[in-house]
């Protein structure tokens, strides 16, 4: 399977680990959420709404009392070393009635280094946010709008995104919980409102009669996700077929990952390694370019040796082609001169003559319709490279090629 495209914007990226977006570090707190915080006095609070205060709260009040300046007076910062973040959660487990039996202290304590640690903008995004101007000079499109707008929003409020707006579940009453989320929500929507004037700015300042409109289901969805921004480009199929490369730089790049992926191959046995096939497929390809037809055509004993002849040596030509001429891995079986691996590849890519068997066509099948959704929704990422099924073994692997 392998996926071809130029340019293909992923809004909506849905990473399996996910950190919140709760702003709770000192410089980032927003003063609704902190009048909330120290409206709540938590050795005040009787037992049964001491373990259901939201961890979010037990967070920043801990760090309150973790930055109390010490008897000489010096003030203290939020913790940076080891010792310091352990020491900091066992501050959160003494603030406790009964550490064991309140969940929520125990969420806080997995949960602190939201308190001290800023979340930052990935490095996909900042690459984004650095071509957004420029873009919007040739063919702007709605996202290239709202990434210049974020742009602008992060400048204008010290390098923080607009808020997310939602929070997780966690052990919290039901009061606590609906005044909580109803204080994201609202900074949320004030934040998407800024958006929405910033956007109205970039829209004057260029030709507001040629730039898209950005609905207001896209700006929401777009600031509910401004840290899972991503933008897909693959190789074409023609440079990957033909082995043509942008620059050196990209060729030792991917040349290199190839090398990589041989150090680690299927452990239970290195010969099916689904690059190795590939690189025999590949050569099955080349046999075609060649004769126009697939090899084993003629059924013949010896028709079938010349074709896996031909093959064999195309496939010494393809690794050559990938760097993996002198590859540890490929000389112990696709050019293993012994007996039982002794063109052993190319022999089984001659007898099976381009069949397509049902079950493997399922599960290829499967795989492309499950990409071609991603792209069609625009959510999660796809694969950047070439998907490679060994149904002999049942293992698969994704290549760059």
């Amino acid at each position: 399977v392998r996926l071809q495209t130029q340019l293909h914007v992923i809004v909506e990226s849905k990473p399996d680990n996910s950190i919140p977006d709760l702003r709770l570090t000192e410089n980032e707190i927003f003063p609704e959420l902190l009048e909330f915080i120290q409206s709540i006095d938590l050795s005040s609070l009787e037992k049964h709404i001491h373990g259901h205060v939201p961890f979010v709260i037990i967070l920043v009040k801990a760090m309150e009392k973790w930055l109390i300046p010490d008897e000489s007076g010096c003030p203290k910062h939020p913790p940076k070393t080891f010792a310091e973040k352990q020491e900091f959660k066992k501050m959160i487990e003494s603030m406790s009635m009964n550490y064991s039996m309140e969940l929520n202290f125990q969420e806080a304590v997995d949960n602190a280094s939201l308190v001290y640690v800023k979340r930052e903008i990935p490095p996909e995004v900042e690459e984004l946010l650095t071509m957004a101007e420029e873009n919007m000079k040739t063919s702007s499109t709605s996202f290239d709008v709202l990434l210049v707008a974020l742009k602008r929003f992060m400048d204008e409020n010290e390098g923080s995104p607009p808020l997310n707006g939602g929070i997780p579940d966690m052990t919290a009453s039901t009061d606590y919980y609906i005044k909580l989320q109803n204080i994201y929500k609202t900074k949320a929507q004030e934040d998407q409102d800024k958006m929405r004037k910033i956007i109205q700015t970039v829209t004057d300042e260029y030709n507001s009669e040629t730039l898209p409109v950005v609905s207001d289901e896209e700006l929401s969805v777009f600031c509910k996700n401004v840290y899972n921004l991503r933008l897909t480009k693959t190789r074409s199929y023609e440079s990957e077929y033909d082995f043509v490369y942008s620059s050196d730089d990209q060729k030792e790049e991917i040349q290199g990952e190839l090398i990589a992926e041989t150090f680690d191959p299927y452990s239970s046995a290195p010969a099916q390694t689904p690059l190795l096939w590939f690189i025999a497929l590949r050569a099955a390809e080349a046999f075609h370019d060649e004769y126009g037809h697939y090899p084993g055509r003629d059924s013949r004993a010896l028709a079938l040796e010349s074709d896996a002849n031909i093959v064999q040596e195309k496939m010494k030509d393809i690794a050559e082609k990938m760097g993996l001429k002198e590859n540890d891995l490929l000389a112990s079986t696709l050019f293993s001169e012994e007996e039982e691996l002794d063109n052993a590849f190319a022999k089984e890519i001659t007898r099976y003559f381009n069949a397509e068997i049902h079950n493997i066509a399922s599960v290829v099948g499967g795989i492309a319709s499950q990409e071609a959704v991603k792209l069609i929704t625009k959510q999660y990422v796809p694969m950047n490279g070439t998907y490679v099924y060994n149904g002999i073994a049942g293992v698969a692997g994704v290549y760059q090629f």
